[in-house]
Order: C-alpha cells, then sequence, then structure tokens
C-alpha cells in the first residue's frame, strides 16, 4: 500500500534508480510527468495524476513537482493551486514517500552530454535545480521526503535505504506518523 515518488532534475539518474528499486521491491514504475503528459492539458494532467493515486504499491517518475518546475521554466500547462492541493491531500492520506534525487550540475551536465536529451539544454540545469529546491520546500511541500545524492551513492545502496525506509514507514502505525516531528526525512550518506 506504497507510493513512492520520484522527482529531480534530467540527468540525476531517475529512470535508472526507478528500474533498479523496481527490482527491489516488485512494485511497478509508472510516468506521472512529462512533456508529453502536459499535452493533456491541466485538467488532463490533474486527472492523471489523480488516477495513479488510488493505485498501490507503484513507484511514479516524475509527479507535479514536474509540472510546476518545467511547467513554469518552459511554458508547459500548469495545474491550479487547488488541483495541486488535492494531489497533496490525496498523498498524505497514503503510505507515500517522495525520494528526490540531485547531483552537482556539472555531474548533471555530463550525464546529459553522454545520453544526449532533445529538450532540456546544459544551460537550463541550473535554474531547473534552483526551482525543485526551491518547490521542494515551498508551498506544496511533501510530507515525508528521501532526498538522495545520485553522484556519491550507488544505485545499489540508494536503492537499498529506500527500501529499507519504506519498510519502516510500512510498519509505523499511523498515530505515530502523525506525530513523527520531522515534516521532511533527508537522506544524505555517502557511499562508494
Amino acid at each position: 500500500m506504497t507510493i513512492i515518488l520520484l522527482e529531480g532534475c534530467d540527468g540525476v539518474g531517475k529512470t535508472t534508480f526507478a528500474n533498479e528499486l523496481s527490482k527491489k521491491t516488485g512494485y511497478e514504475v509508472l510516468r506521472g510527468s512529462s512533456f508529453e503528459i502536459s499535452e493533456l492539458g491541466a485538467e488532463g494532467m490533474f486527472n492523471h495524476m489523480m488516477e495513479l493515486l488510488d493505485k498501490e504499491n507503484v513507484i511514479i517518475d516524475r509527479f507535479m513537482w514536474s509540472n510546476i518546475v518545467y511547467g513554469n521554466l518552459f511554458d508547459y500547462p500548469l495545474m491550479t493551486a487547488n488541483q495541486y492541493d488535492a494531489l497533496i491531500d490525496k498523498l498524505d492520506s497514503k503510505d507515500s514517500l517522495l525520494v528526490y534525487l540531485y547531483a552537482p550540475i556539472g555531474t548533471i551536465n555530463y550525464r546529459i552530454d553522454n545520453r544526449g536529451d532533445d529538450k532540456i539544454k546544459k544551460e537550463n540545469i541550473n535554474e531547473i535545480v534552483e526551482y525543485y529546491n526551491k518547490e521542494l520546500y515551498g508551498q506544496f511541500r511533501p510530507k515525508i521526503m528521501l532526498s538522495l545524492d545520485t553522484s556519491i551513492m550507488s544505485v545499489a545502496n540508494s536503492t537499498d535505504v529506500v527500501t529499507g525506509f519504506i519498510k519502516w514507514l510500512i510498519e509505523w502505525d499511523s498515530q505515530t506518523r502523525v506525530s513523527f516531528f520531522f515534516s521532511r526525512y533527508i537522506i544524505d550518506k555517502r557511499s562508494k
């Protein structure tokens, strides 16, 4: 009964991370937000994301924060504040975890150079990262978030951290979780 959301700039390794996490958890990977999904318009994106939150044991690759970041920076359709609030309310009623993947700008640029990207250019990266940092701690901040640096932590180790955290989250009863004094749980663990 868990929803894992992945967010982060292009080039941080979300797809690789999602695939490895899926192998470890057995959860299906679903696309929550993308340039293609934005073609549905604001109402279509909202309905798509609300339907995703009805699913259980899934990994959602990009969600509403991607819509906020990329929609504002690249003039794609944006949902309304009321729609974002409804998504947060529904998300908060679930056993959910946002995993924010990040890396230094130089690492992201290197990865984008190596894989290529037809939509995002290196000159956009700094602004995208800054926007994520603003939005993830802003009005629509998630209840629980892990933040993992993909440049210093292997995919195997970081997905182990997430699977361990999910087990802990599931075992923790909802009353205890409500009284948890952290609004966000951030892990930045260095490993080789």
